[in-house]
């Protein structure tokens, strides 16, 4: 009978595992509860020399394979000899066992796809987030100031997004990461800018390997930077170059530390309140250079000793500081904004009053570590540039970079042209607008006027319907009042609004006749490309001692109403064809007079045919109006005329109506002295 060995439990489990996995092509090693090994295949011994059976994991196993491991996880990365390694535990419960088997395989070349996929998730996640934030930027600026701040805080450290416009001085806005947008125009000339010229001219980027960060001007170097540069940096008061920390107050340039408020050159201190060059402390010289009151330049606190500012904007410093610590030359102190300061970080700060500051020696070089520059394309050549900086001792910009830089430029510029054509049709806009809007309407030749003008598309302010007003040519002559009503709406009919009533007030000059007038004014609307036509009311009006006389002629146009004392309310009896459409018109003239209080109001049909009420639909029409006119007989035109523009909109309720238009021509109540009383003459 053959005797029964007894083999040891742990060996028993190291002669299961070798039979099983000692071929295995992966590192493999099984650990104990007590963090000691209890077996490991070759190929875990020749990826982490030490690790054999009875060695502490710890202490030969990289750090995260052992706190995973005692944290009892189920799996760990981490990196070894310079490969990016993926540990997982053997078993679904492997953390309730008393031993763990560690699978180790390499993840180095999933890493990096990973790695690209997930940068490549962020980018796309960055660029829609991007389109979204600069498509919402119509307006110019603020466009600009979008894409600095979005290129300073995933792109680099630093953006200045220059834009392209005539002139030498070109507006800039520039940010840095978790800052502030400043906004400006540079200070110097595109072509000191590396690769800056050539992207304003919409030429092929130059490679940032080939651009040299030390020939940045210090114009354009951000403040946040270093010495903040007048120019750039937008808050220089007199154009002087700041230091390491903060703004240019001033002309002259500030230290590594402080901030220039005169015109001279701060130490390494704090600030600079003056002309003067200080060193260490905590003050300023005086605009002649001299320490007074808390401003010094040695660590005393005095303030005219050894450590202050003379007359010549000196200021030495015998115990602190580096360097001689002193503030040397002619140039310092002085209001042309030159200071040196040995022991700072700017050796030669110039601040000039155009806000912009030059170094001799150490210039951008210790400060700035990459940069790159990019077009700004637009749809019909570039907008812009885009100049991005890092910090001295980042990375240089990869050539991926580089490339998703043009993808992020590509729709900043698209955005930028948007937003630029929008500001040019604004402007444009804006000119025509202001030549077809309504007049300011006043008491002329001692006739009140008043009235309300509303387009049907709000935004625009302006349509088809217009009144116009020309004051008499001479002492004691006529007055010409126009209310017209264009067909059609917005812009286009604008237009012809203002031909009409820049037609009429030529032909008031020469022609006093109404009919005469319409007839001229109806061949010059045919003669034009426009096929539109117009209805218009006509009035001439003059004072006769307390009364107003009245010439009324309608063009198709609804009659004008008399609003008499007594609260009646009449139309004037004048009808005619429209203008712009036939080859001949015709019109009558109506002759009336206003007593004092009595009232005449122009109108377009916008205002009788808005559709409101309790269903939306029926209109407002001519008998409110005159029912709100009598209510006001004989009060100022102005309440009349508000009067009647709140029961509209009342009326309305919101809805959309079409262009609305009214003018109030009223004879004053006067006193014995011929106004109205409590006006002014």
């Amino acid at each position: 009978m053959r005797r029964a060995t007894s083999i040891p439990s742990g060996q028993h489990t190291a002669q299961a595992v070798n039979a099983a996995l000692q071929s295995a092509p992966w590192p493999l090693l099984l650990a104990g509860a007590d963090g000691r090994v209890r077996w490991a295949n070759p190929a875990a011994r020749a990826l982490l020399p030490g690790v054999s059976a009875g060695a502490e994991l710890a202490r030969h196993a990289p750090p995260w394979l052992a706190e995973a491991h005692a944290r009892r996880d189920r799996e760990a990365a981490g990196n070894v000899a310079g490969r990016a390694l993926r540990a997982e535990a053997s078993g679904v419960a492997a953390g309730e066992r008393d031993e763990v088997l560690w699978w180790l395989r390499d993840d180095t070349g999933q890493g990096s796809v990973r790695r690209a996929l997930r940068t490549e998730r962020e980018r796309a996640h960055f660029l829609a987030d991007a389109s979204r934030r600069l498509s919402g930027s119509l307006d110019l600026r603020r466009c600009r100031a979008t894409a600095a701040l979005l290129a300073a805080r995933h792109l680099a450290d630093a953006a200045v997004v220059v834009g392209a416009a005539r002139g030498a001085r070109l507006p800039f806005a520039a940010a840095v990461r978790d800052g502030e947008v400043t906004h400006g125009r540079l200070a110097g000339d595109a072509a000191e800018v590396p690769g800056l010229a050539e992207a304003l001219e919409g030429f092929p980027p130059v490679p940032s390997r080939w651009l040299d960060p030390g020939a940045l001007p210090e114009w354009l170097a951000p403040g946040f930077f270093g010495a903040a540069a007048g120019g750039v940096g937008g808050d220089a008061g007199r154009g002087g170059s700041a230091g390491v920390g903060d703004t240019a107050g001033g002309s002259g340039a500030a230290g590594v530390g402080g901030v220039a408020r005169g015109s001279g050159a701060a130490g390494v201190g704090e600030v600079a309140g003056g002309s003067g060059a200080v060193g260490t402390g905590e003050g300023a010289g005086t605009d002649e250079g001299a320490g007074s009151g808390d401003g010094t330049g040695t660590r005393d606190s005095t303030g005219a000793d050894e450590g202050s500012g003379s007359g010549d904007g000196i200021g030495t410093r015998d115990s602190t500081g580096s360097g001689d610590g002193t503030g040397t030359g002619g140039g310092t102190g002085t209001r042309d904004g030159t200071g040196i300061c040995d022991s700072t970080g700017t050796d030669e700060g110039t601040g000039t009053g155009d806000g912009t500051g030059t170094r001799d020696r150490t210039g951008t070089r210790d400060r700035t570590g990459a940069m790159m520059v990019v077009s700004l394309p637009g749809g019909g050549g570039p907008v812009g540039a885009l100049v991005l900086l890092r910090a001295a001792g980042a990375e240089p910009f990869s050539e991926d970079e580089e490339t998703f830089a043009r993808v992020f430029a590509a729709r900043a510029g698209a955005a930028l042209d948007t937003a630029r054509l929008r500001t040019e049709h604004a402007a444009v806009a804006e000119l025509l607008t202001q030549d077809v809007l309504p007049p300011e309407l006043r008491r002329v030749d001692g006739v009140e006027y008043a009235g309300g003008h509303r387009a049907a598309h709000g935004e625009l302010k302006v349509g088809g319907d217009f009144f116009d007003i020309s004051p008499a040519a001479e002492d004691g002559g006529e007055t010409h009042v126009v209310l017209g009503d264009v067909c059609g709406k917005g812009l286009e009919a604008a237009v012809l609004t203002g031909k009409i009533r820049s037609t009429l007030r030529a032909l008031h000059l020469v022609e006093p006749d109404h009919r005469r007038l319409l007839r001229v004014l109806n061949s010059a609307l045919l003669s034009t490309r426009h096929s539109r036509f117009a209805t218009l009311v006509l009035a001439s009006v003059s004072r006769r001692g307390d009364t107003v006389a009245l010439r009324l002629t309608s063009a198709g146009h609804p009659p004008p109403l008399i609003v008499r004392l007594d609260g009646s309310v009449e139309a004037a009896p004048t009808h005619g064809t429209l203008v712009g459409a036939l080859p001949e018109v015709t019109a009558d003239t109506h002759r009336t007079t206003l007593r004092p209080g009595e009232a005449c109001l122009l109108y377009s049909d916008g205002v009788t045919e808005a559709r409101g009420g309790p269903l939306g639909t029926e209109q407002f029409g001519e008998e409110r109006l005159r029912a709100a006119l009598s209510e006001y007989a004989g009060k100022p035109p102005e309440a009349m005329a508000e009067r009647v523009q709140i029961l509209v909109a009342e009326w309305l309720g919101g809805r959309r109506h079409d262009d609305m238009a009214l003018m109030v021509i009223a004879a004053p109540r006067t006193g014995g002295d011929g106004r109205r009383p409590g006006a002014d003459r």
